[in-house]
């Protein structure tokens, strides 16, 4: 029998582990980014006519809805752009460092 093409530790050769962990992090760096930049950045609104929240200034239901949280131009597109950023850079310093 031929032997399994599976996935082994070091496979890559020596810096395979290396990279393997910088991915790990830059995967959970750009995670952190994302859920904290959501939070804090990201803009909400409230459609007062249909009383729930909302992602755009216009509702689906047509009418306005008002600021609750965030910035007005960071929408749910750019926080994934910047968490994207933020976890390649963490990704690519680990592997520098390891």
């Amino acid at each position: 029998m031929a032997p399994s093409a599976g996935f082994r530790l070091g496979a890559a050769g020596p810096g395979g582990f290396a990279l393997l962990v910088a991915g790990i992090l830059g995967g959970i760096g750009g995670s952190l980014a994302d859920s904290l930049l959501g939070a804090t950045v990201q803009a909400g609104y409230f459609c007062p006519a249909c009383g729930v929240p909302t992602e755009s200034p216009v509702h689906s239901c047509g009418g306005p809805t008002y600021l609750v949280k965030g910035l007005p131009r960071i929408n749910n597109d750019i926080v994934n752009n910047m968490a994207t950023l933020v976890g390649a850079l963490v990704g690519g310093l680990a592997g520098l460092l390891l």
